[in-house]
């Protein structure tokens, strides 16, 4: 829980340190920061290209400064696609002498997670974006979970990191349904004949190889078509490949509104919605205005087909065109 986190690290700040926080952002990883304004923090705003909603990396620079205590930004924004490079931002952070708190929830599903390689402070997700159930985790470097004050009962002492950040309890019966992640991505592995590798890290990391290089195949024949019909804007980078973006998209037809795309699509049986998707300020800084009819978003993962894709794209056509 990014609020509790948020307050957790409060106390290790003065009046007047800085928080950067992504206009690219869920809301889960704006807000609880955000809200420390009323609590003497400055915020600070890092935007996003206006035509593409993209994180604008070259303007961090600019914005740290030895004041600045944090920034949160998304590694892949569950609007545009787009994946960031953490291990650069993150890189680039510290040399400031701050750290990062990075949303994973669009990009754990899609590629394999390297918590330790990118050197990240804070890394959040849900387990149910990895096929288990809906609860979240938190990732922390040992000693910033040891620096963080704790929110949790009295009798917790501040070196349990199990306990100190998480006030409502252990959920058991979530937490041994975990296991069944471990079983998800190991029948995958052995259909495609990946057993042999011992090393689970190694194996699962192998499987999500195999994710990517077809959920590029799949960006590829919607790129082809979003990125050239006219009268339809893609948010995000217009590359299919693999190491640019996941295959989420979002987007607006002229002369529509979304919710009117969503009910087309949906009555010939293709699964989407619209609306800001918990994003409402990435929307109004790329001219959205009516943020509630929003964009229409289609998410692709490893289990969908290219006949699919080419479904979607048959039914765009139409739509665009009436």
């Amino acid at each position: 829980n990014v609020y509790v986190l948020s307050k957790a690290l409060r106390p290790l700040w003065k009046e007047g340190d800085e928080v950067i926080v992504a206009t690219l952002n869920h809301e889960a990883n704006s807000s609880p920061w955000r809200r420390l304004e009323e609590t003497g923090i400055k915020i600070i705003h890092w935007p996003v290209h206006p035509d593409t909603g993209a994180l604008t990396v070259d303007l961090l620079g600019d914005l740290l400064t030895d004041r600045t205590r944090l920034v949160a930004f998304p590694h892949v924004s569950n609007i545009t696609g787009d994946i960031n490079d953490v291990a650069a931002i993150t890189k680039q952070v510290h040399a400031a002498g701050a750290m990062v708190s990075v949303d994973a929830v669009a990009y754990a599903p899609h590629r394999a997670v390297d918590v330790k390689a990118w050197d990240v402070d804070f890394y959040l997700f849900s387990f149910y974006k990895v096929m288990g159930p809906h609860i979240g985790l938190l990732y922390g470097k040992r000693e910033r979970l040891l620096d963080a004050h704790g929110q949790g009962h009295l009798f917790f002492p501040e070196d349990d990191i199990q306990h100190k950040l998480n006030p409502t309890g252990p959920q058991h019966e979530m937490i041994a349904a975990l296991a069944g992640i471990g079983d998800y991505f190991d029948a995958l592995a052995a259909h495609h004949g990946l057993m042999g590798e011992t090393d689970i890290h190694a194996r699962t990391k192998q499987v999500f190889d195999l994710f990517a290089k077809h959920e590029q195949r799949l960006a590829e024949r919607f790129i082809d078509f979003a990125a050239n019909r006219p009268g339809l804007r893609l948010l995000g980078r217009h590359s299919a490949r693999a190491e640019d973006r996941a295959p989420t998209f979002s987007f607006t037809i002229d002369g529509k509104k979304s919710a009117e795309v969503v009910e087309a699509l949906r009555a010939q049986k293709i699964a989407c919605w619209n609306g800001d998707f918990y994003a409402p300020r990435l929307l109004e800084a790329v001219g959205i205005t009516d943020t509630e009819d929003g964009v229409v978003r289609t998410s692709m993962a490893h289990y969908n087909t290219v006949d699919e894709v080419e479904r979607l794209v048959g039914a765009l056509e139409t739509v665009v065109k009436n």
